[in-house]
């Protein structure tokens, strides 16, 4: 990943992960899983920490990748 990310790359970046905070919210509070009400009705605090869980788990996702593919034996991809 780059270290250097445009403002427009950053922006994306940045609203990706609250929307898919958003849909996780909702994906929660629909399993049962949630005690808490939609996205709408968080506090700014209670959407900045899902916010950033969803980051977190984005950013280990690449991380993991080539090492998922290696185990599995596949070698070629693209370092």
């Amino acid at each position: 990943m780059s270290a250097s990310l445009s403002s427009e790359e950053i922006n994306f970046r940045q609203v990706h992960i609250q929307e898919t905070a958003r849909v996780v919210t909702g994906h929660l509070r629909t399993s049962g899983r949630a005690t808490f009400g939609s996205w709408e009705h968080l506090t700014d605090e209670e959407r900045g920490n899902i916010s950033d869980w969803v980051e977190l788990v984005f950013l280990s996702q690449i991380e993991a990748y080539g090492p998922a593919l290696r185990r599995l034996g596949i070698d070629d991809v693209g370092d």
